[in-house]
């Protein structure tokens, strides 16, 4: 399957420093991730930075995601659903 980059391009002010998470659509199944230099399958949540901004990386095109942004405390600050990659 094609992969295409998936960064959301949100900014999480509440969740600094926290994770995003990336299921596929509608469940609780986690999305399988990689890297976007070497297409290497990566961890699962990413990393959200200091600037509030999550890491670059590449997910399956055409399938949808669940994203679920949390601070470095674990509480959830942000879900966005039904994000389609590659579209």
């Amino acid at each position: 399957m094609a992969k295409a980059y998936l960064q959301p391009s949100l900014f999480f002010d509440d969740a600094r420093v926290g994770t995003l998470t990336v299921y596929i659509a509608g469940g609780t199944t986690l999305a399988t991730l990689y890297n976007p230099t070497s297409g290497a399958p990566i961890s699962n949540p990413v990393g959200i930075d200091a600037d509030g901004y999550a890491a670059l990386f590449m997910a399956d095109t055409g399938m949808a995601f669940d994203l679920v942004a949390k601070d470095y405390l674990g509480a959830t600050k942000a879900t966005i659903p039904n994000v389609v990659a590659g579209v």
